[in-house]
Parts: C-alpha cells; structure tokens; sequence
C-alpha cells in the first residue's frame, strides 16, 4: 500500500531499455545540417530571391494566363539553397545535388531570374496526371482490402461513410470518433478505432495512423481506410480459420492493440483538391471555382486546384482562393498544418510567408488541423505512429532539424530501414531530403516520445492514377505498417509470428539485426551488430498494479495520468523565434479504467520527452503524475484521488504498483 508523492526513479536500466542520454553535439550539428546534405527547400533566405517577373508594374496575372503548372529538377548547394527558398517542393531528391520542384505560374521565371541550373522534367503536371489517369496499364497486383469499386480515389464523403459503415457492420470492433475540433469550413473530422472489446476503455498499447496532412496527396488517405479495412477482413478471417500468414499477424494486432485511424486530417483543403475540375471547360455541381484577379480564367479551368497544398485559412481581407505561389497581389490563403506543430515551430524549413506552400501560421497550433492531432497524443497513449504523405516513396524519421541523432536512433533507424524490406522505399532521416521544423513526426517523437515516422508515397506524383498507383502501393506498405506495430506495441511474448517471419527472411533479420552500411543522401549510415533491436526487448514502459480495498476484494475505480510541460520553441541563435517566446504549453491527461478484478496493465511511452537533453531549461528526468480514483472517470468530475504517485519511466522500463488499498 502506498499513497505519497515521491518520485519513483529505476534503480537500474532493465533489460531492452534503451539508456536516456544528452545529446551535446545537436544544436552544432543542427547548424551543420542546414549547411550540410538538407539544403533547405524553405531555407531561410531573402525574401527577394525570388522576385518578380519584370519592374515595370505589368499586370502580372494577365501576363501569367495560360502558363501551365511544370516540373522542374533543380541543383542546388550550400551556397545556392537559399535562393529556392518558396519554391514549391515535391520531397523528391536524387542523390546528385539536385531537387524536384512544382512550379506555379511565375515561378519558371522567378527561377530564371535565381541563376540556378535546372531542367524542366515535366511541362504540364496536369496533363501528365490525366494522361495516368486515363491510362489503360496493367495493375500488378491482386484486389486489396478497402479498394473502391469505382477504381478511383475516394472524395471527402466517401472516407465519411466508409468510416461510418466499419463502425456500424463491426459493433465491438470499430468505433468511430469524433475529433473535437471542426474545421475552418465548419467540417467535422473523423477517426476509428479498432481493436477486440473497442468500447472498453483499457490500457492496451495504441498505433496511430493518419493521413492527407496535405490536400493534394490523395494516396496519403488511401493507406490508412485501407489499413482500417484490413484490419477488420484480417481479423475476421482468422476468426473463420481462413486467414493466410500476413493476416495472422494483422488479426493479433487487432487483438492486442488499440488502432486509431485518422485518414484525412486536411478535410477542406483535400475536399477543394479532389471536387476541383480537371479539364477546362468543365464544372463540378457543388463545387465553388474560386476567382483570382485576371488569372482567374486559367486557375479556373487548367485543374491546378488539385494541386493545392495547405489548408483554407483566408490570410487577407478578399476572401477568395488562390494558388501557392501565385503573382502578388492576388488572396492569400492557407497555413501548411506539417509546419504548425509546436516542437522547434519558427525555424529553418518553414517560411513565414503567406504565400509559400510552407507558411507556418501566425503561432503553433493556430489550425485545427493540428490541434486534433496534438488532442490525439493528449488522450491515447500512442506508443507509434505512422503520418503518411505522398510523394518520394521515402520513410523518414528524427530529426527534420538537426542531423544529431535522436536518443532511440537505432530503433527508429534500424525499423525504417527494415520496413523498407517490404515497401522497397529509401530510409533516411528527414533532414537528410531537407530542413523541417514544425512537422507531425517531430512533435510526436520529440513531445511524446512516441516512435513516429512520415511515410512518403506515390513515386514521383502526388495523385497519381488511382488503379495503376494504390492497390500496389497498399500491398507493399502492409507488412511494414504490421511490423512497426509488433516491434515497439507488442510484449516480447507476442511477437511469435513476427519471429517466425523475420526467421524465414534474411534480409529482414539483417535489417533488424546485422550489420548496416549504406550512404544515404550524402550520409553515412552505418550500424553494428551490438546496435540491433532485439525481439526479445520491450520497446515500451509498462505500469500495472491492483486496486482493492482493506479486504483485498477487487474496487472499480480508474488509473490517471498526466503531464504538464513546456515544449520548447526554435531556438538557434540566442532563443529566437517569430513569436518572441522560447517555449509553448503542453499538456496531456490520459485515464483507463481498472478490469472487473480490479487490475490493470498500461501500455505508455517514456515520462521523458527526447528533446527535453536539448532544453537548457531541464537538468532532470521528466515525471508522470499518476493518481488512483474511484467514483468515475477524471471527466466526471465526482472522482475521488484515493492514492498517487510521481513516475519516472525509461524505454523499456515496468513499474508494478502492487495492491493500491482503497480505505
């Protein structure tokens, strides 16, 4: 029994804890990095890099009129990155200095203007796309789980009642959530869950997935409604005794983990993407085709629309759409959610101009889009996750910043490069394609340590045709969503069938286990056989323990936990950043309810964040405040604190609470 608030620190690192480390050398080598292999689309650079076409006051958007979007292949060096600086990124590199580009009208002439080398790959992206679309290719591989029996890409409302009919024709299995914040068009956005018993509210470990960040990546949707699909057919085969080895180990995700699926984050900007006409001339019901100054004929009726990258936040007074990029003067509109997280916002690969396709926003956190997600980590404890993109065929990871390797850099290197075992897909840090900050994947590996990756797909388009791209691309993507989930959710003892597949696989026990060396984007990548992961460690903490009263009988009650912190801006160069402030709140409250016998097992990430070793603010572990109620849940407001405790908890770690005595 026990019910002080002292803090509980481990005596010693268990077996599969990963040590907890400073990182001394991450804010050099974050400089280093912006000067090194990530040469920065959105590298901080004068804003007149890219200037206009002429001097002369000519009317711009009149002179514009016709000009098609394009692709571009650009070379670039430390000394001439910054001059791409609101050039529209395409998160493709090629190993030679050189990066692809879209670029909008005036921006071939901006280009021009810089004195870069380039080549001009693709002269009409739209018609390129369209010609794929139309295109009668072979697919190569079978039906998979969740396609759509039009053979196109799903719009807003079809992700709506997919998600609404899992959840109606699997009570039990699936729930569909609600995310509490709608969108700046008044749009409700949804998630599921999916797992055995979904209503109960247990300590299971959690996998989040989601999807569409940006507007334009509509395959970015289609990996996880897919994943949620097989999810549920996996299951429900080996219920039936039917299910083949892949779907083995998918159903024991399902009944081992609570999977969260957000499939569109960006519900206005991929709603006005996807309704937007392609083809001149044509005119969807519904849809509204924005007016922009004497571009407006153009934009209107070219399909550029589809390749709208942000949200739909109006910038300026006139209210009405424009493109990314376009000639000044015209509407700003749109924040990019992927650089309105709060860890390192205000930095090096975000712009603080309304126009770039990487506008950060006027704070952290100003969109909804993020907020959601950041509410996603302040409720379930997501032990990993996947925030999937298109295009590049990539898996990135810590840091988008700094090269300096994160504190679970083997882990999260050494699970990318094994999930590219089955997706084919080229593993690297992020920084090593460009310098981000701000971004999805750093905020939740570095504010909540979950082990997060970006999952760039699609190959060299953002949408590309339907038939042709999704169904290959789901099938080479599923056992490296189902491997992640096992590694770093599952206990050791669940991880039977990934044993039994790792086995009979050598080059996915080397990039597990063996030695890895390999230049990558300039870098090299190199890792010993002393740093593996290992199947027989945890990859989590665990907390568990008993509630009862002075009898021992078994008490209904619920384990809560939370942290209060302050997660710390862009700060290289003294503590600078747009807002003037080194550091922004953050809170998470997390609560499961104890079994009918009063126990319970909680799976839960590390009390520290990673990037706390690089706040000069902290000099200790972070702690969890654990505390035991009864009465109902902490949203109840009835509850009663009858016990609590403040927890340090390293990777790897377990702490069992005993019997707590309700008296």
């Amino acid at each position: 029994m026990w019910g002080s608030n002292c803090p509980t620190t481990p005596s010693s690192d268990p077996p599969g804890v990963v040590p907890l480390h400073r990182s001394s050398r991450r804010q050099f080598l974050r400089t280093a990095g912006l000067a090194a292999g990530a040469l920065g689309v959105g590298f901080a650079g004068p804003a007149s890099a890219l200037g206009a076409l002429d001097s002369a006051g000519t009317d711009r958007a009149a002179l514009l009129a016709g000009e098609p979007l394009r692709m571009a292949r650009v070379w670039l060096t430390r000394e001439t990155a910054h001059l791409a600086d609101g050039l529209d990124d395409t998160h493709r590199s090629f190993g030679d200095g050189s990066y692809e580009f879209l670029l909008w009208p005036g921006d071939l002439g901006r280009l021009v203007q810089t004195g870069l080398r380039f080549e001009i790959t693709v002269d009409d992206v739209v018609a390129r796309d369209r010609a794929r679309t139309e295109s009668s290719a072979v697919r190569t591989v079978g039906l998979q789980p969740g396609e759509t029996e039009t053979g196109e890409y799903r719009r807003l409302d079809d992700y709506n009642a997919d998600m609404a009919a899992l959840a109606a024709d699997n009570p039990g299995l699936v729930k569909l959530i609600e995310l509490p914040y709608k969108s700046l068009e008044e749009r409700t956005v949804y998630g599921l869950e999916i797992c055995t018993d979904v209503d109960r509210n247990d300590g299971r470990p959690v996998f989040y997935n989601d999807g569409v960040h940006h507007a334009r990546e509509w395959p970015a949707g289609e990996v996880p409604i897919m994943w949620a699909h097989d999810l549920v057919e996996s299951y429900r085969a080996d219920e039936a005794g039917e299910a083949d080895a892949a779907q083995k180990r998918i159903a024991n995700l399902v009944r081992k983990v609570r999977n969260v699926i957000v499939p569109i984050v960006n519900v206005d900007g991929f709603h006005f993407s996807r309704e937007f006409p392609v083809e001149a001339g044509t005119h969807q019901v519904g849809v509204s085709i924005p007016v922009l100054g004497g571009n407006s004929a153009t934009a209107a009726g070219n399909g550029f629309g589809q390749y709208w990258r942000k949200n739909r936040r109006q910038l300026t007074d006139g209210g009405i759409a424009r493109e990314q990029n376009a000639p000044d003067g015209l509407t700003a509109y749109g924040v990019d959610p992927n650089r309105n997280y709060s860890y390192q916002w205000g930095g090096s690969g975000s712009s603080n101009s309304e126009t770039s396709g990487t506008y950060r926003g006027e704070a952290p956190f100003s969109e909804p889009e993020s907020r959601n997600v950041q509410w996603i980590h302040q409720t379930y404890q997501c032990l990993t996750e996947i925030t999937h993109h298109t295009s590049g065929d990539l898996v990135l990871w810590a840091w988008g910043d700094t090269a300096a390797d994160a504190p679970d850099d083997v882990l999260l290197a050494r699970l990318g490069i094994a999930s590219t075992f089955y997706n084919g897909y080229q593993p690297t840090k992020s920084i090593d394609l460009y310098v981000t900050t701000g971004t999805c994947s750093d905020y939740t590996y570095g504010t909540w340590a979950s082990i997060s990756y970006t999952f760039e797909h699609a190959g060299d388009s953002f949408h590309p045709g339907y038939g042709t791209t999704v169904p290959a691309m789901y099938a080479k993507n599923r056992e490296a969503l189902t491997l992640l989930a096992e590694v770093v959710c599952l206990e050791p003892i669940d991880r039977g069938l990934l044993r039994d597949e790792v086995a009979a696989n050598g080059g996915l026990r080397d990039a597990l286990q063996g030695d890895f060396s390999r230049v990558i984007e300039g870098r090299q990548y190199e890792y010993s056989t002393s740093q593996v992961v290992d199947l027989d460690a945890r990859y989590h903490c665990v907390l568990s323990g008993r509630m009862v009263d002075s009898d021992g009988n078994p008490v209904a009650g619920t384990v809560q936990m939370e942290k209060d912190f302050q997660n710390f801006l862009w700060f290289l160069g003294g503590g600078q950043n747009p807002i003037d402030t080194s550091h922004w709140p953050e809170a998470g409250l997390w609560s499961i309810d104890v079994e009918d016998d009063g126990t319970f097992r909680w799976y839960v990430n590390p009390s520290s964040r990673p990037a706390y070793f690089d706040d000069p603010t902290f000099n200790a572990e972070e702690q969890y405040q654990v505390s035991f109620r009864t009465g109902g849940g902490p949203s109840a407001g009835q509850s009663k604190v009858v016990a609590s405790r403040d927890v340090v908890l390293r990777r790897g770690q377990t702490i069992d609470f005993g019997d707590i005595v309700v008296g």
